[in-house]
C-alpha cells in the first residue's frame, strides 16, 4: 500500500519477499551502527542472505507472525516484524495484535515523546536489563 509521508513523499509498505533479504541485511547494519537503543550490536549482527531469506519466508508462512518493509524510492527505509505470544492466555498479545507491548531505552527520550503521543501508557519497567559495549547498565 502506498502512503504519503509528512513532507509529501509517497512511501510503500508491504510483505518482503526472499528478493528483499539482502537490503534488508544492509538497512539493518545501517540500523545497528546507528544507535545503542536496539539490544543487537553491529558485531553480533552476522546473518547470511540464505539465513535472511529462510527467516522472510518464516515469518510470511506463520500465521502467527507478521513482517512488513517501508520503502521510499526503493529502498527499504524501515521494517517491523512479531510473533504473537504462543500461549492460549497470552496468544491475544504480541505488538500490533490486541494489545501491542513495546520496549524502549529509558535514555531514547524522542521515542518514548513519541509513544505517550501515540497513546500509550508505561506499564512497567525492566531495571537493568541491558548493558551498553562500554559496561553502562540501563
Amino acid at each position: 500500500m502506498s502512503y504519503l509521508a509528512s513532507d509529501g513523499r509517497s512511501f510503500v509498505v508491504r510483505q518482503p519477499t526472499q528478493n528483499d533479504a539482502e537490503e534488508l541485511i544492509n538497512y539493518s547494519k545501517i540500523l545497528f551502527a546507528s544507535t545503542d537503543q536496539l539490544l543487537t550490536t553491529l558485531e553480533e549482527y552476522d546473518i547470511t542472505v540464505e539465513n535472511e531469506k529462510v527467516w522472510i519466508n518464516n515469518l510470511v508462512q506463520n500465521p502467527n507472525a507478521h513482517i512488513l518493509i517501508a520503502e521510499l524510492n526503493n529502498r527499504i527505509v524501515g521494517f517491523l516484524f512479531f510473533v504473537a505470544n504462543s500461549k492460549k492466555k497470552n496468544s491475544h498479545t504480541g505488538e500490533f495484535v490486541e494489545k501491542i507491548y513495546l520496549n524502549v531505552f529509558d535514555s531514547n527520550q524522542s521515542a518514548k515523546r513519541l509513544y505517550k503521543k501515540l497513546g500509550f501508557v508505561e506499564e512497567g519497567r525492566h531495571i537493568k536489563a541491558a548493558k551498553q559495549i562500554g559496561g553502562r547498565v540501563c
